[in-house]
């Protein structure tokens, strides 16, 4: 996995979203670090796929997508915040991503 995150900063945006998807199944909260920082991505969809694999990691991602939904950088707040109200109206399910 660790070939993989170098792929995290690639420009195509959709190769830095593949690389986020890895890390987050194959890796899981051992890589959830990295992932986090893709809430911060230039790319409004990296940001909102990262908050959504964050999700799928459990209590240890959805406590730290908790957090970015307070942050003052308002792009990591809004993917988190996205994220968060979707799994509260049960607009997608943890068991789906």
């Amino acid at each position: 996995l660790n070939n993989v995150l170098p792929f995290l900063k690639h420009e195509d945006f959709t190769l830095r979203i593949e690389a986020l998807h890895a890390l987050a199944k194959a890796g899981g909260i051992a890589f959830i670090q990295h992932i986090e920082r893709c809430l911060s991505d230039e790319n409004w969809w990296v940001r909102r796929e990262a908050a959504e694999a964050m999700a799928g990691m459990g209590e240890e991602g959805i406590s730290r997508l908790k957090a970015a939904a307070e942050e003052e950088n308002e792009a990591p707040r809004f993917a988190a915040r996205g994220i968060l109200s979707e799994l509260r109206f049960n607009r997608i399910a943890v068991e789906d991503i």
